[in-house]
């Protein structure tokens, strides 16, 4: 485990038992009858007004999970697709470096750069799928690089179906949803608010009252 998962572990453990403490001692309190009506009314105002604050930096997370997930894939699929090019381009070289011996030497070199010229990065830019590649003219010893080939060309397929995914969701619902999730959660804290802030309003009233 690299230091930085340590750390942020360590972090997500210490926000747990420092949850559980705070959600604990609250119990107890206000089981043991701790503290007046007015401090708990204040403490149920101020717990809305943070939880208002937490949505807003878990709408911000939720954003940028989507862009994470869109920069790995593309990130992923980029990096497969420079190692098979580079892969298929020397293979090219070595298969045409003698191209104009023989019939068979240039029907060996045209395979290989068959292969070179399907492989374009336009394809990957438009987030388009690669199409597999065949062994046009069936020859046997080409035939184990071109399902090394195809193997490779199903990943960073993967990797684009992903990103093109995770990009149409960015692109798509993201606002619909965040929006929606927005209005219902305000709306709810709005009024939870509202009821803390009228209720510590009768509290501090009746603690003025008692001690007149």
């Amino acid at each position: 485990m690299s230091d930085s998962n340590t750390v942020i572990l360590s972090l997500e453990l210490g926000a747990v038992c420092l949850a559980v403490g705070l959600i604990g001692s609250c119990v107890y309190m206000g089981l043991a009858g701790k503290g007046t009506m007015a401090k708990w009314r204040g403490v149920k105002f101020t717990a809305t007004l943070v939880g208002c604050i937490g949505f807003l930096l878990l709408l911000i997370n939720f954003d940028k999970t989507l862009r994470d997930v869109f920069n790995r894939s593309r990130e992923s699929a980029y990096r497969d697709f420079v190692d098979l090019t580079l892969l298929v381009s020397k293979r090219e070289a070595i298969a045409c470096v003698n191209e104009d011996e023989s019939q068979e030497t240039r029907n060996h070199c045209f395979d290989y750069r068959n292969i070179d010229n399907q492989l374009r990065f336009q394809t990957l830019e438009d987030k388009k799928t690669f199409s597999t590649i065949k062994n046009w003219q069936g020859v046997a010893s080409l035939q184990p690089f071109v399902d090394e080939v195809n193997r490779r060309l199903e990943t960073i397929n993967s990797g684009i179906v992903s990103a093109r995914d995770a990009d149409s969701i960015f692109d798509t619902y993201k606002t619909d949803i965040l929006m929606l999730a927005l209005l219902l959660v305000t709306g709810s804290l709005a009024g939870s608010a509202g009821e803390a802030a009228y209720q510590l309003r009768l509290a501090v009233i009746a603690e003025n009252n008692e001690r007149r």
